[in-house]
């Protein structure tokens, strides 16, 4: 719809409207419809009166956990990106995967009792329907994590594998076969299975044990591809939703690798590719099945421009990247369609650093207390501190102090509650430290 302007032009006693040569075009929506269900993620149950919202416009659920949202407008261009490893020793190899989509929508959903639903790469077909299936997660008591799967029509039957690190002298494998337990060993369980479609497929870890977790899916009906099925799995904990990934649209193989989780501190690697062999354990993923990717048929991104945090840039679509030195690398991630242009920025993503039980000697001279904290954190440093900065779960920088001395005090008023990143840089090296606001 194309609108022209008149343009008034006003005297003292008189005005003369004039017709200038200035447009200004608008599209119309794209009618386009998002339709589905909300269910409970733990029990499979419908979950009426669930509020679902997209690009301002929203719906609730019907006693059956339906809803349906019509004339939806175009989306927009939306940058994410993935890397695997995102710690270890210097020199430290990192493949970085690029997850940017164009025509996306951001979905979410709240119920009363259960965790809000966020999904920011929503891809609705411009002028068709989108059938959206949303497990909402019950809230989870501290120290518990749990997986939710949900996926669209094929294939049908999706399953979700977790192995565990040792616990009390065995490792388990927790999956269709062996649903696990929630009170004993591997004090893990698959709440619910579903072989017919769309989800939920629910795995919560009731009690983290020391060692390595290693979470993905198989697809158990082989047929069609994985990188078809429109799968998403979200991960949370007692803090809410911690990540949100879309299968991705390329690559072979009956196997959807997600992320592999460490069960002393609760930091998730995550991983998001699709390969031929089977994850956690051997064989292993070979560096040829890591290397980029094609671009997905049908997008119409045209470049990448990364920035690796000391300096280091690329423009390849999915670049490897070697970190020399020791310390904590924010990556940013700039895509373009050739007209607009987006950004996605993850702070502290990469750390390279000293791993396992020796630290440097200046990281044992710095103290940190209390922790859990309420209103006030402290550091004490034998090394100069050139900056201190505070990082939520999300990789969002909530606080910086600079220059420092050789102690800091951080004013945690206003901060919600919840386990948050304490990223400090000295004049000797970078190091991070978990931290939680407990009140």
């Amino acid at each position: 719809m194309d609108i022209f302007i008149g343009i008034q032009c006003v005297s003292n006693d008189a005005f003369i409207f004039m017709l200038d040569d200035i447009k200004i075009t608008s599209e119309s929506a794209a009618n386009s419809s998002l339709t589905g269900k909300v269910s409970d993620a733990v029990n499979g149950n419908s979950v009426p009166n669930a509020l679902v919202s997209v690009a301002g416009l929203s719906d609730y659920t019907d006693e059956n956990g339906n809803y349906a949202i019509a004339n939806i407008p175009a989306g927009i261009l939306n940058a994410n990106f993935t890397a695997t490893p995102t710690n270890g020793n210097a020199p430290l190899a990192v493949q970085f995967t690029d997850l940017s989509l164009e025509g996306t929508h951001t979905v979410t959903a709240s119920a009363t009792g259960y965790t809000n639903y966020t999904n920011s790469q929503v891809v609705i077909p411009e002028g068709g329907t989108l059938d959206l299936q949303i497990a909402l997660s019950p809230t989870l008591d501290t120290g518990q994590i749990r997986f939710v799967l949900t996926w669209g029509e094929t294939p049908e039957d999706l399953d979700s594998h977790l192995k565990t690190p040792s616990i009390e002298g065995s490792t388990y494998h927790i999956y269709y076969g062996d649903q696990g337990s929630a009170d004993s060993p591997p004090y893990a369980i698959l709440d619910i299975d579903d072989v017919t479609s769309y989800g939920p497929e629910t795995t919560t870890i009731y009690d983290l044990q020391p060692g390595e977790y290693h979470y993905y899916i198989h697809n158990y009906s082989e047929s069609p591809e994985i990188t078809t099925s429109n799968a998403v799995v979200q991960i949370f904990n007692e803090n809410g939703l911690l990540h949100t990934l879309q299968v991705p649209t390329s690559g072979t193989g009956l196997y959807w690798d997600i992320c592999t989780l460490n069960g002393s501190n609760g930091n998730i690697n995550i991983i998001n590719q699709v390969t031929e062999s089977e994850p956690g354990g051997l064989p292993k993923l070979t560096p040829d099945q890591l290397k980029k990717k094609p671009i997905p048929a049908g997008r119409n991104i045209v470049s990448w421009n990364w920035n690796f945090g000391d300096d280091g840039t690329s423009t390849v679509q999915n670049p490897s990247y070697t970190y020399m030195a020791n310390g904590s690398y924010t990556v940013s991630l700039t895509v373009s369609d050739g007209v607009n242009n987006k950004t996605e920025t993850k702070n502290a993503y990469i750390t390279v650093a000293p791993t396992g039980v020796d630290e440097a000697a200046w990281e044992k001279d710095i103290s940190i207390y209390p922790n859990p904290a309420k209103n006030q954190l402290h550091i004490n440093s034998g090394t100069r501190i050139e900056s201190v900065a505070l990082i939520d779960i999300n990789g969002q920088q909530k606080m910086r102090t600079d220059n420092c001395g050789y102690n800091c005090s951080l004013n945690l008023n206003g901060f919600p509650d919840g386990t948050y990143i304490l990223r400090i840089k000295t004049e000797k090296g970078s190091m991070q430290r978990k931290v939680n606001i407990r009140r």
